[in-house]
């Protein structure tokens, strides 16, 4: 009797040990996925090292890793349509092929900190490197970008003449200057076709200088790409109607360009009407 209650009790304590190792076992693991939900996303860190997916402008990207729009603390370049703009974008495309890039958000050690939110719109604001070199700084002192010492205080007003103040930046990008061995060395280190391939009686159509890319491709919201169609763009709107319509009969349009002729005359109205209303 006594060996069976020994060997029951032994086999009592067994069961209780299994169902004990197996809640431990469950809470263990509802810890762990637990810190998994709670693990802070990339996009909440304070620091990156990534690869750029697509540079913006002279002062904005998107990180490939995590994804994320990063826009440069302390400076100010020329946007869409401002001076430069096109020379900015391309020098950091060129600055930044190929290589890893270290981002420091607003409050981690920043010439920005106390000055600026973490935050634009969409975009974090960071200070970036390449190779260890301020990306800003290159910018200030190729004149591609203008300090701002309301968010950058005193820390790249040094390094060049163009400093945001009370003025525009449209009135400001008058003062950039931009050395034609730079332009040179960003052509070459792009290779990609210059935008001054415009230069002419009748530059050839967007789908002529890159046949095969269809008209709603990404190819054309981005870089080279992007580059040719608007300045294409401009320059095809400032035609007059007639040089418009002789224009088409040269290049008629291939299947996949179906209705783009109809955009640009919209487009040409709309800057028409947009000149009108300044001028009144």
């Amino acid at each position: 009797m006594r060996s069976k209650s020994a060997r029951g009790l032994r086999g009592l304590f067994r069961d209780l040990f299994d169902i004990v190792l197996c809640f431990v076992l469950l809470a263990l693991l509802a810890m762990l996925a637990v810190s998994v939900l709670l693990k802070p996303s990339a996009a909440n860190a304070q620091e990156w090292q990534s690869s750029v997916l697509r540079v913006i402008d002279g002062y904005t990207f998107l990180l490939s890793r995590p994804l994320v729009r990063i826009r440069l603390c302390g400076v100010d370049a020329p946007e869409m349509g401002q001076l430069y703009h096109r020379e900015a974008t391309h020098y950091v495309e060129a600055l930044v092929a190929g290589k890893a890039v270290h981002c420091k958000v607003v409050g981690e050690g920043t010439p920005c900190d106390g000055r600026s939110r973490k935050k634009s719109g969409d975009r974090f604001v960071a200070q970036c490197f390449v190779d260890g070199a301020d990306i800003a700084d290159d910018l200030i002192k190729l004149g591609l970008a203008c300090a701002w010492p309301k968010y950058s205080g005193q820390h790249y007003v040094k390094l060049g003449k163009c400093v945001r103040e009370e003025r525009s930046l449209a009135e400001l990008t008058e003062e950039f200057r931009f050395p034609d061995h730079i332009k040179k060395l960003v052509d070459r280190a792009l290779e990609r076709p210059s935008r001054f391939e415009l230069e002419g009686p009748k530059p050839r159509p967007p789908w002529v200088v890159y046949p095969g890319v269809e008209m709603l491709s990404m190819h054309w919201r981005m870089g080279g790409g992007e580059d040719y169609h608007s300045a294409f763009v401009d320059w095809f709107t400032e035609l007059s109607g007639d040089e418009q319509r002789d224009y088409q009969k040269k290049f008629p349009l291939p299947d996949s360009w179906a209705g783009y002729y109809e955009q640009l005359e919209e487009e040409t109205v709309w800057r028409k009407n947009q000149k009108n209303s300044k001028g009144d």
